[in-house]
């Protein structure tokens, strides 16, 4: 019923495994052994053809805060694609990855998971060479159970059995499950770590973060021995790493700030 509505809509194409009796000679109606199993072998090819960067999100929260401010700040220098909305599990993704635009210079996915084995089917599709891990949170446990079982799930997105292109990890560096992950990476020899936090060894540290009234937030990070200064909204205060992620992003592909 819905795919002859779909094509009287506007659809130019529906694909369906089904057995249909309306109109089977409409060029239109594309029909498939496996929906799902076509929709991925598109998304497939269609990732083969991209030749720009990709950046592949996950953690507990704030993937797609992240994907939203990085989008945001990367949209005033390139042209951008990027999933919609929370389009974070595989129906998600494979629907992103076909929709992806193939003349953007950047490339943001998020991925999602409440359950084991499910980053790595996403991050094959995916294959992001710059990673961002928002963090490690008791949300979402379910079938996970504990958050060290989300640490490895998540450590999934760069390993180089389900994905060999990753070149950049971003990963807060405050919680003994975030550190699990960052010595993961470095067993895997992932070229560039970068974490955030207030600790002493965190590569992009945060020094302070004073109110300066009408202003907002003033954020003083360190990078190396640059002191980096930005402002934020009051309101966006639990923020603060999610645009530091941002941040990192911009220093790693030497984009001016």
């Amino acid at each position: 019923d819905f795919i002859e509505d779909a094509i009287k809509n506007g659809a130019r194409y529906a694909i369906t495994d089904k057995k249909i009796d309306i109109n089977s000679h409409n060029e239109n109606i594309v029909v498939v052994q496996n929906s799902l199993h076509f929709l991925k072998k598109i998304s497939v090819e269609k990732r083969k053809l991209y030749n720009g960067k990709v950046i592949g999100i996950t953690g507990s929260i704030g993937k797609t805060s992240i994907k939203e401010n990085l989008k945001f700040f990367l949209n005033s220098y390139f042209i951008i694609s990027a999933s919609i909305k929370s389009y974070n599990n595989y129906l998600g993704v494979i629907i992103s990855l076909i929709n992806l635009n193939l003349k953007s210079n950047f490339a943001i996915f998020e991925m999602g998971t409440n359950d084991f084995f499910e980053i790595r089917r996403l991050t094959s599709l995916v294959k992001p060479s710059q990673v961002i891990i928002s963090n490690i949170y008791q949300t979402h446990l379910e079938k996970l159970i504990t958050t060290r079982n989300i640490a490895i799930e998540k450590s999934d997105i760069f390993n180089p059995k389900y994905n060999s292109l990753t070149k950049l990890l971003i990963i807060p560096n405050e919680k003994l499950d975030e550190k699990f992950i960052i010595n993961k990476a470095k067993k895997y020899n992932i070229e560039n770590i970068v974490s955030i936090g207030r600790s002493s060894n965190s590569d992009l540290k945060i020094l302070s973060l004073k109110n300066k009234k009408d202003l907002g937030i003033n954020v003083k990070v360190k990078n190396n021995d640059e002191i980096i200064n930005f402002y934020i909204n009051k309101s966006q205060i639990h923020r603060i790493n999610n645009i530091i992620c941002c941040l990192a992003i911009f220093i790693y592909n030497e984009i001016n700030v």
